[in-house]
């Protein structure tokens, strides 16, 4: 809390949230921040109505806190996906190890996407078709080719079953999550 002589400022620690208190008894205004939203002015004419306005304030606060910043994580994984997909990387064949991780990745992957979204018996039978399609492909195909073959046969898959857009962000990034470490990626965050 900061006084000065024409007012008194409510500054939250870890954010760039305030709340200003100025004005006379009777007759309160000020302005209150919350996160990076643009200042929005008050006026209070009693002091019960003054702690209204912080209570609303503060639950306001406490919204913004508690609320994913997804734009950040979407930037934090664009510019994740970016580097990835501009990395070169040579072609070379996985190897046992690698190629037994991506098995068991993409098998966490086709049972997380049965049990969390409601695919039709048909979409469930063409997402196990082209995951074991690249299960085997990851057997013959260099990297390079495969991560290729990956990003295509899950677009299809995506278009073809129609999916809800979060539906599909969240299907694919769990995929490049999982998989992502056979190629030195690093960690996307979990949204």
């Amino acid at each position: 809390m900061r006084e000065g002589d024409e007012e008194t400022t409510l500054d939250h620690r870890w954010s760039e949230s305030h709340f200003i208190v100025g004005g006379t008894p009777g007759h309160y205004s000020g302005q209150c921040v919350v996160g990076e939203a643009s200042p929005q002015p008050y006026k209070a004419y009693t002091w019960p109505g003054l702690m209204n306005r912080v209570n609303l304030w503060l639950g306001e606060l406490k919204s913004d806190l508690e609320t994913p910043d997804l734009w950040a994580d979407l930037r934090r994984e664009s510019e994740t996906l970016v580097v990835a997909a501009e990395e070169p990387f040579d072609n070379t064949s996985f190897t046992a190890d690698e190629q037994h991780e991506i098995a068991e990745q993409l098998r966490e992957l086709k049972e997380y996407v049965k049990e969390t979204y409601s695919l039709s018996e048909q979409a469930v039978q063409a997402l196990e078709a082209k995951l074991e399609f690249l299960e085997v492909a990851a057997g013959r195909l260099g990297r390079t080719d495969w991560r290729a073959l990956v990003v295509g046969t899950i677009a299809t898959f995506i278009l073809s079953s129609a999916l809800p857009r979060e539906s599909a962000r969240e299907i694919f990034l769990t995929l490049v999550r999982s998989i992502g470490p056979v190629y030195g990626l690093p960690e996307l965050p979990i949204s």
